[in-house]
């Protein structure tokens, strides 16, 4: 809990924070069909979450990463995965290039 509030009222300008929004617009981008984009997207959400590492290995930062943290950055990649599935996955009988 002392993380999501440092983040909400320390950290308001940290580019971390801006991950949520873009997951979210992966994961409809993702539902409406758009896999390419949601996978771009999703790809941009995974770096902007990398940026609290460097908050982590300050030894000044009082918080340290626990479960919960963990799982929003691996949420943060689940859209990308999801995209990388559907693509390793084809209907029989689909050429290998994807033209018909």
């Amino acid at each position: 809990m002392e993380a999501l509030l440092a983040g909400w009222f320390v950290l308001p300008d940290s580019p971390a924070w801006l991950a949520n929004p873009a997951y979210w617009i992966a994961l409809l981008l993702l539902a409406a069909r758009r896999p390419r984009a949601a996978g771009v997207v999703s790809a941009v959400t995974i770096v902007i979450a990398l940026t609290t590492l460097r908050l982590i290995s300050d030894p000044s930062w009082e918080l340290r990463p626990e479960v919960g943290f963990v799982a929003w950055l691996t949420a943060a990649g689940t859209p990308l995965l999801a995209v990388l599935i559907l693509r390793s996955v084809r209907p029989p009988g689909a050429a290998a290039n994807g033209s018909s």
